[in-house]
C-alpha cells in the first residue's frame, strides 16, 4: 500500500497542479484528485476531500493525510500546501518541483531493485558454479571428487567449502537487503 501511496502521488501532484494553474480552487482540486487517480491515493484524498468538507481546517487534514500514509513525501505536500494556505505563495510551482523530485526518486528506487535484482542473479549464478564443476569433475573422474566424502581430511575441505560458499552468499544477500532499505 505504501509503495502504491508513493508511485501515485507524482500524478496526483501533476493533476493538482494542472487544476489550479487552470483557476480551480486547491479544495477542488484535491476533490478531482479523489475521484480521479486509482486506489489507495485516490481514497486517501477522498478521506481529505471530505474531512475539509465537514469543516476540518487544511492544516489538520493535510496532516491526518501524513500521518496515515507515513510516507515522508506526504509530509512535504502537506506543509507545501500548509504554507501555501497560511502565507501564500506559489503554490503550482511549488508542487510540481515536488512532483518532479518525486519522480526522481521513484525511477531511482525502481533502478536500485534492477541492479539488486542483477545482483541477486550473479549470486545464484556464482553459487551454482562449485555444484557444476563437482558434477563435471564426478562425470570425468570419479575417484578425484569421490576422496572428498571418503577421507577424513577431504570432509574438512568440503565443510570448509560448504562454509565459505554460505558465508559468501550470506553476504551478498545482506548487502542487496542493505542497497534497498
Amino acid at each position: 500500500r505504501a509503495d502504491a501511496l508513493y508511485r501515485q502521488l507524482p500524478d496526483a501532484l501533476g493533476m493538482v497542479v494542472r487544476a489550479v494553474r487552470a483557476g480551480i480552487p486547491v479544495v477542488e482540486a484535491l476533490r478531482t484528485v479523489s475521484r480521479e487517480v486509482p486506489e489507495p491515493t485516490g481514497g486517501e484524498f477522498r478521506r481529505l476531500s471530505d474531512q475539509l468538507a465537514i469543516g476540518i481546517p487544511m492544516e489538520e487534514a493535510l496532516r491526518r493525510l501524513a500521518r496515515r500514509s507515513g510516507l515522508p513525501e506526504y509530509r512535504f505536500f502537506a506543509v507545501s500546501l500548509t504554507l501555501q494556505n497560511s502565507a501564500g505563495g506559489n503554490l503550482t510551482e511549488t508542487l510540481d518541483n515536488l512532483a518532479d523530485v518525486v519522480r526522481k526518486r521513484v525511477a531511482t528506487r525502481l533502478r536500485g531493485h534492477a541492479l539488486a535484482s542483477q545482483a541477486r542473479a550473479s549470486a545464484y549464478v556464482l553459487s551454482a558454479v562449485p555444484l557444476l564443476a563437482a558434477s563435471a569433475l564426478l562425470l570425468i573422474n570419479p575417484g578425484y571428487v569421490l576422496i572428498l566424502f571418503r577421507d577424513g581430511r577431504g570432509n574438512m575441505v568440503l565443510l570448509a567449502a560448504i562454509a565459505s560458499l554460505a558465508v559468501g552468499l550470506g553476504s551478498m544477500k545482506a548487502i542487496i537487503r542493505r542497497s534497498l532499505t
